[in-house]
């Protein structure tokens, strides 16, 4: 694991308040990563790379283990405080608020 290397599974994500129609999604690993994301929020973290660092391993392996520890131990609870921290910034309509949605208090 990382402690053999003194590793810290770092990581984080950042969303845009406001979207542009232009805007692609990245993965960082301190650097810009090639390519585009599907996720609507880019992501850093010290992923393991392949040996050009251009990259991020999901062979099977020790390597992909890390990344895939990274992604559900440190990503996915900051994308989800990320969220909730986004409830804030964002109103709903009357509309919404005049609905039962699931989660919601309702009579059976």
């Amino acid at each position: 694991d990382g402690r053999e290397q003194a590793l810290l599974p770092r990581g984080g994500v950042a969303a845009l308040l406001k979207t542009r129609s232009s805007y692609r999604s990245k993965a960082y690993c301190f650097l810009p990563l090639p390519g585009c994301t599907s996720l609507p929020v880019n992501i850093n973290g010290h992923f393991a790379l392949d040996s050009e660092r251009r990259k991020v391993i999901v062979a099977p392996g020790h390597d992909q283990r890390w990344n895939d520890d990274l992604l559900n131990f440190v990503l996915v609870p900051a994308y989800a405080k990320l969220l909730e921290e986004a409830k804030e910034h964002v109103q709903l309509s009357k509309v919404s608020s005049q609905h039962n949605f699931v989660g919601t208090d309702r009579k059976s």
